[in-house]
Parts: C-alpha cells; sequence; structure tokens
C-alpha cells in the first residue's frame, strides 16, 4: 500500500489562523520539538506545518493551545469553547483522512457504484448474444439456437428483476 505524503506548506501564522490559536504557541511547540511539530521544514527560515496534523495532534492530547490550567468546574462558555475545539478537531481529522484516502466524498461513492451497476446491467444484457454462439461450437444444434437465446435473455432479464427490486426495497428500508 502506497503511504500518501503530507504536504506541510503551511507558516505557523497559517495554522494559528486555521486552529484558533496564538502563533506564539505554535513556535514554541516547535522549538522545543513537541510532537506536532517533529519534523518540521524551515523554508527561507520559516518553519512549514501541515494544520491537519497539528488539529489531530492537539484532540489526541487534549490540547487546547490556550495558556493557562482549567480552573473549577465547567462554565457554559467553556463547555461552548470546548465543543467548538472538538468540531474543529473533527473537522481537521476528517480532512486528514480525505488526504489519506481512507475517506470518500458520499457523492464519489454513490456515483461509483451506479457506474459499476450500469456494467453489471449491460454485461448480464449481453450475455446471451456471447452464450448462444459459444454453445453452438461446443454442439448445440442450430435449431434450438433461437429458444436457448430467449431462455438465457428470460433468466437475465429475471435477474435483473431481482436486482432492481432489491434496491428499491434498500432504498426504502434506508428512508425509515
Amino acid at each position: 500500500m502506497k503511504k500518501k505524503i503530507v504536504q506541510r506548506d503551511e507558516s505557523s501564522q497559517d495554522v494559528a489562523d486555521a486552529l484558533g490559536i496564538d502563533e506564539k504557541t505554535v513556535r514554541r511547540w516547535c522549538a522545543k520539538k513537541i510532537r506536532p511539530c517533529p519534523n518540521t521544514r524551515k523554508l527561507n527560515g520559516a518553519i512549514s506545518l501541515n494544520s491537519t496534523e497539528v488539529a489531530a495532534w492537539m484532540k489526541a492530547n487534549n490540547v487546547t493551545g490556550k495558556p493557562g490550567r482549567p480552573d473549577g468546574p465547567p462554565t457554559e462558555q467553556k463547555s461552548h469553547k470546548t465543543r467548538q475545539i472538538a468540531a474543529m478537531a473533527d473537522f481537521w481529522e476528517l480532512r486528514v483522512s480525505q488526504q489519506k484516502g481512507k475517506l470518500m466524498d458520499a457523492d464519489a461513492v454513490e456515483n461509483e457504484f451506479a457506474s459499476l451497476g450500469v456494467l453489471m446491467r449491460n454485461g448480464f444484457q449481453n450475455l446471451a448474444s456471447q452464450i448462444v454462439p459459444l454453445a453452438l461450437s461446443n454442439g448445440m444444434p442450430h435449431e434450438a439456437a433461437a429458444e436457448f437465446g430467449v431462455q438465457i435473455e428470460e433468466m437475465v432479464n429475471g435477474i435483473l428483476r431481482q436486482l432492481s427490486t432489491r434496491d428499491t426495497q434498500v432504498d426504502a428500508e434506508g428512508d425509515n
């Protein structure tokens, strides 16, 4: 399996802006070689990062990027901020999964399955025209070829009807 290369082409300011944290925090993490930036590159003296990696690290380590420690029970404002940070981390985690090819857009999956369905239907519909000549070349009498072709077409049409009925049933079940 090919490993995808993660592009690290964002500045510390870009990452800070994307994650809603102070740029100095990102620079401090990089200076200390803390996990989100162990492999940072410096281009012309500037740090080069990937905000998706940093967000995933923040979520995994429950890091907010804000100074200080929690004091006392959570307030409604803190709970809102925590949910906001978690949502942002989820967003970036989804982006990482897309970059790594582990996640596809639902429309792309649906289009792929529709294309496969069309290929299967066409293959089944052409089956009779492929089997009858094969049967004739293997000794089937020419007089029986027409009836044999009709029987194959009826069987193929039956299979296609069952598949379309199953698709309709699955769609109806999914709507419930």
